[in-house]
């Protein structure tokens, strides 16, 4: 982003060579797309590894670029790449994010403020409990199902011990499990204002994908759900107990997006597991949909990164009443393959937004061919204006139709 940005200065940065840059020139004019060149880092780089092994910051200064909109989790290193290269991130603070999205950290802020949360704390595996309950497990740095492990006995826990994906020793995040839904909600921060999203559910496969991190229950996408889907007092209730989680991080200094992820039990009660204050899976539909939320996220997002203001007491906009009910869906290699076929003629590229009518989903193909896969690895994502998971969070029938289309153009050779 140029300085003194509007929407018509954001341009694209792009890996000279790359599907992407392929993709971005379809559609986009030539002004607005910049290219770097980037070395040779494999299916999974980490950010750090993009920024610091390219000539990225080089290639912003000559385009008078200022301001980086940053997707992922920060890292030290990113953050001493953002300082020596003097790209600011469009993002919450690294020290905010690093806290919050820290499961003991977070557990604590939970605490301090006196918010729901389930039962438990940080406790060592070689600690005296009842492994005949059902606990979850978590790594203080993990995220999504890797470093999230289900426990209902001493033996599942004994057997990852000895598998290496447990150390008694270590400390860990070991709470009750909830009976209910999970459920997520994003809560914008900015000095002025805290505003509740829509709610969406949390939807997964069935457990059974195996990693090096051990058993996974795997993210499948996220299904936003119709305000009416919830009793006007369980509405009320969340608009509560999310309100004070937003003034908490207001008073906290945190500016931004925080996904937060939680359980509605069975009567209604909700329990706040994690945070994630970053782009996630909701990002997409919250950008394009403004009936997700009150204040227009990416507007009001932008507004608060660029010009930084002192704290006042913020306004506070509630749960939005919304019909939206379009999910996201991931595409899993599972079982299908461990290399990623090259792509047969036409079959894998990412369509131009332009030419989507209204309500047509879109596809983004997340990988080249050639690369090296994990079961967990995300093949593809569909961003739809449809329904793709039934009441209970399954796939229904679209979106199995979808996944059968996509591995079909994906994983068969």
């Amino acid at each position: 982003m140029r300085p003194a940005a509007r929407a018509q200065d954001f341009v694209y940065a792009v890996a000279e060579g790359s599907a992407e840059a392929a993709w971005a020139a379809s559609f986009l004019p030539a002004e607005q797309i910049i290219h770097y060149t980037l070395d040779a880092l494999g299916a999974f780089p980490t950010t750090a590894a993009l920024v610091s092994r390219s000539n990225l910051a080089a290639v912003l200064r000559r385009h008078a670029v200022t301001h980086l909109l940053f997707t992922t989790a920060w890292s030290p290193d990113v953050a001493a790449w953002s300082a020596h290269s003097g790209v600011a991130l469009l993002a919450p603070a690294a020290d905010h994010q690093r806290d919050l999205e820290d499961k003991l950290r977070f557990h604590r802020f939970l605490a301090d403020h006196d918010l729901p949360r389930p039962h438990g704390g940080p406790a060592r595996l070689s600690d005296a409990r009842d492994w005949q309950r059902q606990w979850v497990v978590q790594r203080a740095r993990s995220m999504g199902g890797a470093g999230t492990w289900f426990i209902d006995r001493t033996a599942t826990r004994d057997a990852l011990v000895r598998a290496g994906w447990l150390e008694l020793s270590d400390t860990y995040l070991v709470r009750r499990k909830i009976d209910g839904v999970p459920l997520g909600i994003t809560i914008v921060v900015t000095p002025e204002r805290v505003a509740l999203s829509a709610l969406r559910r949390q939807c997964y496969y069935a457990p059974g994908l195996a990693s090096a991190s051990g058993p996974l229950m795997e993210f499948a996408g996220v299904q936003w759900l119709p305000t009416s889907t919830l009793s006007a007092a369980t509405i009320t209730r969340l608009d509560d107990t999310f309100e004070r989680l937003g003034r908490a991080l207001h008073s906290y200094g945190f500016v931004g997006h925080a996904h937060i992820d939680f359980m509605l039990d069975r009567a209604g009660w909700p329990f706040i597991l994690e945070a994630n204050p970053r782009m996630s899976a909701a990002s997409p539909h919250l950008f394009l949909h403004p009936e997700l939320s009150t204040d227009a996220p990416a507007d009001v997002l932008l507004d608060a990164w660029l010009a930084p203001r002192e704290k006042a007491r913020p306004t506070f906009s509630p749960i939005p009443h919304t019909t939206f009910a379009g999910a996201t869906l991931d595409l899993l290699a599972g079982p299908h393959s461990r290399t990623l076929p090259p792509p047969r003629s036409g079959t894998r590229r990412s369509p131009d937004p332009r030419t989507l009518a209204p309500g047509d989903p879109f596809v983004h193909y997340a990988l080249e061919g050639g690369v090296a896969l994990d079961p967990e690895s995300c093949v593809a994502n569909v961003i739809a204006d449809d329904t793709l998971f039934d009441g209970d969070g399954h796939v229904n029938a679209l979106g199995q139709r979808w996944l059968t289309e996509l591995t079909d153009r994906t994983l068969t050779r």
